[in-house]
């Protein structure tokens, strides 16, 4: 028997380049694109896949978007995980645990999310056309820090979120902050 296995693939330093010629808006462009892939070996679901992917979104200078974490689907006990998740937006790191149970009929989550220090100026580096959008001499300052945690089915799921803004600014003009 031939097993399905693939220890590991990478590309590194690629460039996408979307053209929306109806949409007549400037191409969105991906350059550095980088992605990594460990242990996916498709006869053994229960092992670990590793992902590493990067990329600077809208042709920035630095990686503004990556996401690091291992998934597994154990395809005879019926659970799916995503360990050790970590988004990363513009240098401000989203922590992310995920267990399904039963997930083909029960559906149990249990999931956190965090972002410990959300730098609020992130918003320019995703969406550079931001600042044309909005009022002239609007800032985005600090951080924010989240806390999100679901768990139970999705008939009755247990949410509780935690935001605080004390370390956060949004300047509006130069009267209002």
């Amino acid at each position: 028997a031939m097993a399905a296995a693939l220890a590991g693939a990478r590309n590194k330093d690629g460039a996408l380049i979307f053209d929306d010629r109806v949409a007549q808006k400037p191409p969105l462009k991906i350059t550095g694109f980088r992605l990594q892939i460990k242990n996916a070996v498709l006869t053994d679901t229960s092992q670990p896949i590793g992902i590493d992917l990067g990329m600077r979104l809208f042709d920035q200078e630095k990686e503004n978007l990556s996401f690091v974490a291992e998934v597994a689907v154990d395809q005879i006990k019926k659970i799916a995980t995503l360990k050790d998740g970590k988004l990363t937006i513009a240098g401000s790191p989203i922590l992310m645990n995920l267990v399904v149970e039963d997930y083909e009929k029960e559906q149990k989550v249990d999931a956190t999310l965090s972002a410990p220090a959300f730098a609020m100026g992130s918003v320019y580096s995703l969406v550079p056309d931001a600042k044309k959008s909005l009022p002239p001499g609007t800032k985005f300052d600090g951080a924010l820090t989240l806390e999100v945690s679901a768990k139970g089915t999705p008939k009755n799921m247990a949410i509780k979120t935690s935001l605080d803004l004390k370390k956060a600014a949004i300047q509006y003009g130069e009267t209002f902050v």
